[in-house]
């Protein structure tokens, strides 16, 4: 059976990766206290005696605002760790999932992006999302990148779909959600666990 490490275990996306691919193969989940990512040299110590056929990358610094004044943290965590995962892919010779984000865009476009646009981060976040992205092309051609927007599903606190509804504005005659209109993604649906 197909061992699979994946990182990033306790976030929205990370959870329901765990629960759909525990149908294909073996899911060994590292949490924060056995690799912080924020110390990314600890990542091959701890991957490669792990031996694993495929490494997914759901973890993230996605903190967006804060990311301007933790740089650092969202540096080591979005981009010197994809690219130090990137590495030890290479020397296992096995692929490597990562997730990214819509942020590396400046939102600027009249029509829907795709992977050949080229990206314009304009925040901390972006940048070292892109940096990330930029490290494992360069690193490891047996990758993926998929780029996500607004996750929302059942069993997560922490997403767009709640932080909307739990909005309480003094002010109840908005006439609109104040979201920015320089973003028009397509929401991700997590679907609801089977069994959760």
């Amino acid at each position: 059976m197909t061992r699979i490490l994946l990182l990033g275990a306790s976030g929205q996306l990370g959870q329901q990766l765990c629960r759909t691919l525990s149908r294909v193969g073996t899911v060994i989940v590292i949490n924060r206290a056995t690799l912080d990512l924020c110390q990314p040299h600890q990542i091959p110590t701890v991957v490669l005696p792990i031996q694993p056929d495929l490494l997914i990358n759901a973890a993230a610094y996605n903190a967006v605002d804060r990311a301007e004044t933790e740089v650092s943290q969202a540096d080591a965590v979005n981009a010197i760790a994809p690219a130090v995962l990137a590495e030890v892919a290479k020397t296992l010779t096995i692929p490597l999932i990562h997730f990214s984000t819509n942020y590396v865009f400046d939102g600027e476009s009249t029509t829907p992006y795709d992977e050949n646009d080229v990206p314009n981060p304009i925040n901390a976040y972006g940048r070292s999302k892109l940096s990330g992205e930029i490290h494992i092309r360069q690193t490891w051609e047996r990758h993926l990148i998929l780029r996500t927007a607004w996750l929302y599903g059942i069993g997560h606190s922490s997403n767009f779909l709640n932080t909307i509804c739990g909005w309480q504005p003094s002010n109840r005659n908005y006439e609109s959600l104040p979201i920015s209109s320089a973003l028009l993604p397509l929401p991700l649906t997590l679907p609801m666990p089977s069994n959760p």
